[in-house]
């Protein structure tokens, strides 16, 4: 996907390891696979109303793990935040930027106007 070339991973801490947290479309996919919705009522529960479950927003934190780490990493990071919620809010910010750096919009770029407009004519 040429989004993908776009991403760059957030990196967070999860009890003194460095874990890069990055979406791509197989994220979401499986992301809305687990909790049920698709990903725009996630976006709104996470971004705009914050009312996203606590569970759900562990899953939401594991599905941008998938790229870079292995299951028993994102396992041992499911653990330790359901141990610990004080640990996701911590990483909420990175976790909540992750998210949304796919679904913005690229930068449009604007054409340059060269030369004065010509006159109408009736």
């Amino acid at each position: 996907m040429v989004n993908d070339l776009l991403n760059k991973p957030v990196e967070l801490t999860i009890c003194k390891n460095t874990m890069k947290l990055e979406y791509n479309h197989l994220a979401y996919a499986e992301l809305e696979n687990r909790i049920g919705k698709n990903i725009f009522y996630i976006y709104d529960a996470l971004i705009v109303n914050d009312t996203l479950k606590i569970d759900d927003m562990i899953e939401v934190m594991c599905c941008g793990l998938m790229k870079h780490h292995t299951e028993k990493e994102i396992e041992d990071a499911r653990n330790a935040f359901k141990a610990d919620v004080s640990l996701l809010m911590q990483n909420r910010p990175a976790i909540v930027s992750a998210y949304l750096n796919p679904l913005m919009p690229s930068k449009i770029s604007t054409v340059k106007k060269t030369g004065k407009k010509k006159p109408r004519t009736k």
